[in-house]
């Protein structure tokens, strides 16, 4: 990795990791070669005072060398474990080798191979030329409610308002991320399965179109390597992500995706491509041309972060970050507006269906949370869904859905036999009776929540700690989608006794 793809990954400014290496560097030195002599006879003192335990000089400098590293220890903990996480380190897949995060690794089974074999799929019987091109975009934090279509004030989506409301494009109004991270959004995504069942063997979206005559191509802003994230994704025809742009662009700006999409040749066979957006990230490039919210906070702003300094600026933060947020979408809008041009361009997007998604939201301050990771309120979770396709009236299911529910449309949607281990369904048919799906926060704080669609329409989101009969509070989504009113403060309150019932008589399906 180059300085330049470092630097632009990194929650603080570069020069700040360099200067405390040199202060760590220079103050080993000067213990060395005892050119202080003010720190020296300090620890003389110290040697002096401790000669009854027998500590010699020698240990009694590592003793001190050891205390003046406090700091620089709290300062790398904090930024991986603390509270920092949730506003600096908030950047999966770029912080996977720093953040805990388990999910079951069996390499046993090939994919391809398994779904060859499954006997619950089928090669679809329609001609090559008929199967519609599936492609599918993920912008990385984009959360719902600051998108126009959703209801936003502010125009910060004006190409993706403009396919919803001239009629190109559908949207599913209640769509959830099955956790608040990277890489279970996109996972649950490609696999149809929530975080507890993840795991390398599972059976993705582009198995079994590669097995029905699709050419699978991925092209990604930010490093997907990371955390073996990548290893998911086979099989493919084309892998190309920051990484692979090294020396041209930094591996989180967009223009990458463009540049590449470019050289891809043009249609001539069916095509799964899956487009990684970074903009609206907080460590995505933005380019003052997308500036149009001021004033705006920078990456290189850390100081806003700072615990004190945070608690004093509070309030002129929340308008920072949000505008910075905002201005992110407006880059975000612009870069899938070139993929639709260009894919319009190569003769792709006359047959296809197009996918317009997130990986997960971002919090802007809203429950005293900053950033991703940490929270399942609507803010981290509530995601927009868009979807673009000719066959409009074949998605009868506009009102609630999960990224579980992606792969298996899909399938319907080309007549290919569903997995019966996908645990999503599709949209072409209306969830019926009471549906319930679970969100999960990765094996950080144990936290989980459920959202449930009664028979009248309404929503509820039920939080609980590590089992269902621990739950924290209850929020009518219906009436509160600001998740500002827990319900679960009246112990006598009918719904939270039919809510918790629906949870008891459901949890043999937990997924």
């Amino acid at each position: 990795m180059q300085v330049k793809q470092l630097k632009s990954i990194l929650p603080v400014p570069l020069e700040m990791i360099y200067l405390l290496i040199a202060a760590f560097a220079l103050l080993i030195l000067a213990f060395y070669i005892k050119s202080m002599p003010i720190i020296i006879e300090f620890v003389d003192v110290i040697v002096n005072k401790v000669k009854n335990n027998k500590l010699s000089k020698k240990a009694g400098i590592y003793t001190i060398l050891s205390l003046l590293m406090a700091p620089l220890f709290w300062f790398s903990y904090s930024l991986t474990h603390g509270n920092f996480t949730d506003d600096l380190w908030n950047g999966e897949p770029l912080t996977d080798l720093f953040l805990p995060y388990t999910t079951i690794e069996i390499n046993n089974t090939n994919r391809l191979e398994s779904a060859k074999s499954n006997s619950n799929i089928s090669v679809a019987e329609v001609e090559a030329t008929d199967k519609p091109n599936i492609i599918l975009i993920i912008a990385d934090a984009l959360r719902a409610d600051h998108l126009g279509v959703y209801g936003y004030n502010r125009s910060t989506s004006p190409f993706i308002d403009k396919l919803v409301k001239s009629g190109k494009a559908i949207m599913v109004k209640n769509a959830f991320s099955t956790c608040a991270e990277s890489k279970c959004g996109i996972l649950s995504t490609l696999t149809s399965q929530p975080y507890n069942n993840i795991n390398i063997s599972n059976i993705n979206i582009n198995s079994i179109l590669k097995n029905n005559g699709y050419t699978i191509n991925y092209i990604l802003s930010t490093d997907h390597t990371w955390g073996g994230l990548s290893r998911y994704y086979h099989p493919y025809d084309l892998f190309y992500d920051g990484n692979n742009a090294i020396g041209k662009y930094a591996m989180t700006d967009d223009a990458l995706v463009i540049d590449k999409l470019l050289t891809v040749e043009d249609y001539n066979k069916p095509t799964f491509f899956y487009f990684h957006l970074m903009s609206n990230h907080s460590s995505g490039i933005r380019k003052k041309q997308f500036a149009k919210y001021t004033p705006y906070k920078t990456p290189n702003d850390w100081f806003y972060k700072l615990p004190i300094i945070s608690s004093i600026f509070s309030t002129n933060k929340v308008v920072l970050e949000k505008n910075y947020y905002d201005n992110g979408i407006i880059s975000t809008d612009y870069y899938i507006s070139k993929i639709f041009n260009i894919l319009s361009s190569k003769g792709y997007l006359k047959n296809s269906v197009v996918w317009i998604m997130a990986d997960h939201g971002e919090a802007i301050g809203e429950h005293g949370v900053w950033g991703h990771i940490s929270g399942l309120y609507n803010e981290e979770v509530h995601i927009p869904m868009i979807i673009y396709d000719t066959k409009k009236d074949l998605y009868k299911e506009k009102y609630l859905a999960t990224q579980l529910d992606f792969a298996p449309t899909i399938l319907d949607r080309l007549g290919i036999d569903i997995p019966n281990s996908w645990k999503g369904t599709s949209l072409f048919k209306k969830k019926k009776g009471v549906y319930i799906s679970y969100h999960n926060i990765p094996d950080r704080k144990g936290s989980k929540a459920a959202i449930i669609k009664l028979d009248n329409g309404k929503l509820y989101k039920v939080f609980y700690q590590n089992s269902i009969s621990n739950v924290s509070a209850i929020y009518d989504l219906t009436k509160d989608p600001r998740e500002l009113v827990n319900i679960y403060d009246n112990k006598n309150s009918k719904i939270v006794s039919v809510l918790l019932g629906l949870l008891y008589k459901d949890s043999r399906k937990i997924l």
